[in-house]
């Protein structure tokens, strides 16, 4: 009742325009695969980044205390900053990079563009249709994407602030870690580790949200992912929150 009267007695369009997306998001939660959660479940199968001579840390939650000794339930987690679904910042691959809080509540939020080289037509073209969303999400939940050295030039050429990648990606005939520093060199910060089943379900046309646990001066945090999936709108309709 109150966001209508505000809207008809003519309220700042900006503040309009952000009543119109909660009443959208509000429509959307209850609505079958309207709303796709990304995110890795983190329990004792949580298998951490290892290679010869190293491993990141032990995923482990322990039993602190118990109601029936306190009153009331805490348990003791162990995690590194790159635990199951997590954010890269520029400082997990480069010296003074930027580190996770230097993202505003405003970067973790925003439509994707989405490269989805799961398709058998994918063509490198794609990115003529670059709309300036903040979010570029590349979709390889089949197999390792291997980009070419200009076509990944292309994308950090484009505005988009944070990557997301559903699979591992590389560049052609260059060291491993070359895609990751790619990225960190140019400020760009790296969703990674995502559920797979459910980002094969995604497709062009939505609206990532992105929240990291609030670390400060690191090089990553553990984050939920979630995208509310667009849809496609007919002419003269209003558009849905992933519009916007």
């Amino acid at each position: 009742m109150l966001i209508n009267l505000y809207i008809k007695a003519g309220g700042d369009s900006a503040v309009d325009k952000t009543f119109s997306l909660f009443i959208d998001l509000d429509k959307l939660k209850n609505s079958k695969d309207s709303i796709i959660d990304l995110t890795r479940s983190m329990d004792s199968s949580l298998e951490v980044y290892s290679e010869p001579g190293y491993s990141d840390p032990e995923f482990k939650i322990n039993d602190w205390c118990s109601i029936h000794d306190r009153g009331f339930l805490v348990s003791q987690v162990i995690m590194g900053t790159q635990t199951g679904t997590h954010i890269d910042a520029p400082a997990h691959f480069i010296e003074e990079g930027a580190t996770m809080n230097s993202l505003i509540p405003g970067d973790l939020m925003g439509r994707y563009f989405l490269i989805d080289m799961d398709n058998s037509s994918f063509d490198e073209s794609v990115i003529s249709n670059y709309t300036g969303e903040s979010f570029l999400f590349i979709k390889s939940c089949r197999s390792r994407a291997m980009l070419s050295r200009n076509f990944f030039e292309r994308l950090l050429s484009l505005n988009a602030k944070v990557w997301v990648t559903a699979g591992e990606c590389g560049i052609i005939n260059e060291e491993e870690f070359s895609f990751n520093r790619g990225l960190a060199f140019m400020g760009k910060f790296l969703v990674e580790d995502l559920d797979m089943n459910m980002a094969a379900k995604i497709s062009k046309g939505g609206y990532i949200f992105a929240m990291p646990l609030k670390l400060m001066d690191t090089g990553g945090a553990p984050c939920r992912v979630a995208v509310i999936q667009g849809k496609q709108q007919t002419p003269g309709t209003r558009k849905s929150l992933a519009d916007y």
